[in-house]
């Protein structure tokens, strides 16, 4: 068969297409990867085909591609490739665009680790993605690490611009970079259909006031994967809370947070009258040397508020994680509430447990059959791990009728 026919039956199969999804260990260059996607669909002989990669933007191959997932780890002096590979695959019928492997060159300024590589350019790519007429996405995810300060002011106009083009499409939006919430915070803000969102914060403070956009902006958010990053002194934490609740669609919560004050059982009720559909609930603490002390010294949430929202949530949430306060000895109810529908509990240990046996107890009570509970298990909680199998045992074998 002449290679002309065969091209003919590539492309009517290629547009049959919906969902492509790419994967490499290590792509060292935009060409390999997108070569790789081509040579796979014309049976590993490319070159009767296509004589250079060049022309390949140009044969629309893809013309009903409605989801594109690329996952690649790349090397940081390459990790501006995965973006120029994906610009090959842009479509107008596309709708959901994942992509992964956009690292870079990790330094060291002081205490913190950043990444830095002047060769992602994402002015180029989001350029690309304005470009495509017609284009509409429906959701973007675009897994990589910080943009240098020198592209901020180039990225802006092309960043701006597609927010604008996409406000009334957009439903999903994961910003890599606290730049977005920086410099496009009124963007953010006019994605009327935002329903889910992953974003990230300088500080607290900078934090609550984006949330307070989102309340007014984008009041149907049901899902918020919110991290503040803990290299700024520390504001104030109510603030962030009154916020997040005026958010009254959620049923998704995932903070990561330098701090937390403790909640009670009045923070819960709150919670439940803000929150009532919720089902994921996480509030955990980014680790490590900042603000002048260590993770032994950081203050988690007391199992008080646990029995708080066992209380208050027992029939809807499904997952749950938790930095927990191991100081829990004289706070553990007598009869506590289980959980009826939780499938997974995650405790972020701060501390030992000065009584592994009574905790494991509890939580044997409050954890519904069939729930996982998962964690970094420092200190002394293998031991609460290990008891609490035990107990669930125990419990089997009570509630099983004879």
């Amino acid at each position: 068969m002449p290679p002309t026919e065969k091209l003919e039956r590539i492309r009517s199969y290629c547009a049959r297409i919906r969902t492509l999804r790419f994967r490499a260990s290590n792509v060292s260059n935009w060409g390999s990867g997108t070569v790789a996607v081509f040579r796979a669909l014309c049976n590993d002989k490319l070159d009767q085909y296509f004589p250079i990669a060049t022309p390949l933007p140009s044969l629309g191959l893809f013309p009903n591609l409605h989801t594109l997932e690329w996952k690649a780890k790349n090397a940081p002096s390459y990790a501006g490739g995965t973006l120029d590979a994906v610009s090959y695959f842009l479509s107008p019928s596309l709708k959901r665009l994942y992509v992964s492997g956009i690292v870079g060159r990790m330094i060291r300024q002081g205490y913190r680790s950043l990444y830095s590589n002047p060769s992602v350019d994402y002015a180029s790519f989001f350029r690309a993605l304005n470009d495509t007429k017609g284009l509409r996405l429906e959701s973007l995810d675009l897994r990589g690490y910080t943009v240098n300060a020198a592209q901020e002011l180039e990225l802006g106009d092309e960043v701006a611009l597609f927010l604008h083009e996409h406000r009334d499409n957009l439903l999903h939006f994961y910003t890599w970079t606290p730049v977005f919430v920086r410099l496009f915070r009124q963007e953010l803000w006019e994605l009327s259909r935002l329903r889910s969102l992953e974003v990230i914060a300088d500080d607290e403070l900078q934090a609550a006031r984006f949330v307070e956009g989102l309340v007014h902006g984008a009041a149907e958010m049901e899902d918020l994967n919110l991290t503040v990053l803990p290299y700024r002194e520390p504001c104030q934490w109510q603030g962030l809370w009154d916020a997040l609740k005026g958010l009254r669609k959620l049923t998704k919560l995932r903070l990561a947070v330098p701090e937390v004050h403790e909640l009670g059982e009045k923070d819960a009720r709150s919670m439940r009258e803000a929150w009532p559909a919720l089902s994921h609930l996480y509030i955990v603490l980014i680790s490590g040397d900042w603000r002048g002390f260590r993770r032994e010294s950081q203050r988690g949430l007391s199992s008080k508020f646990l029995s708080a929202i066992s209380c208050y949530f027992s029939q809807s949430l499904t997952t749950l994680g938790l930095c927990f306060e191991p100081k829990i000895r004289s706070e553990l109810q007598i009869s506590p509430v289980r959980f009826e529908k939780l499938q997974l509990l995650y405790l972020q240990p701060l501390g030992p447990v000065d009584d592994p046996y009574s905790l494991a107890k509890y939580l044997a009570h409050i954890l519904p059959p069939g729930a996982n509970l998962k964690g970094n298990w420092y200190y002394n909680w293998e031991q609460v791990v290990q008891c609490l199998e035990r107990e669930r045992a125990k419990l089997i074998t009570s509630e099983t009728p004879y």
